[in-house]
């Protein structure tokens, strides 16, 4: 199971089956939110970029580019993450709550959403507990906002794998 845990303000856990892998700062006062993302052995710097904010830029700790996130269209919703030397795709959508999912061709890689059952929302991970998990942080970084408005800090996780 994955999931993402507030330690103190703006500071971020990530535990799969219990076990820490990483965590994220964010500095969310900032128009380019830079986020500073610590997974096992290796930093990484998630930041927005161009004029209008609306690229990613995953940098390491050596300040060289990892992933690069840029919108399809200007006006869309959806985006392109050059991420080792592929091609993946970015989207928000509703299904049937918020969710962003990266994909790779027609196969959904991971989806971070929400999912409302008895009256309380969760957090809804799909996907599988082996993918990279930069992809869990970009979706967090991205997806956090959303979970904040719709459940505040007391948010409950459920980790749903995929079917292949």
């Amino acid at each position: 199971m994955k999931q993402w845990i507030k330690t103190q303000n703006g500071v971020y856990e990530f535990r799969v089956n219990e076990q820490k892998i990483g965590t994220m700062n964010i500095a969310q006062a900032t128009m380019k939110r830079k986020a500073i993302v610590q997974l096992q052995d290796q930093t990484f710097t998630i930041k927005r970029t161009g004029f209008w904010k609306s690229s990613i830029s995953i940098t390491d700790q050596h300040e060289v580019s990892v992933a690069e996130i840029y919108p399809t269209k200007w006006y869309a919703n959806s985006y392109t993450m050059d991420f080792n030397g592929k091609h993946y795709s970015l989207s928000a959508r509703n299904n049937p709550l918020a969710e962003w999912v990266i994909s790779e061709g027609k196969s959904e890689l991971i989806a971070y959403g929400l999912q409302a059952m008895d009256g309380k929302v969760f957090v809804k991970i799909t996907g599988s507990e082996t993918s990279d998990y930069l992809f869990d942080a970009l979706l967090w970084y991205l997806f956090l906002p959303i979970a904040m408005e719709n459940g505040g800090d007391n948010l409950f996780f459920i980790m749903l794998l995929a079917t292949q």
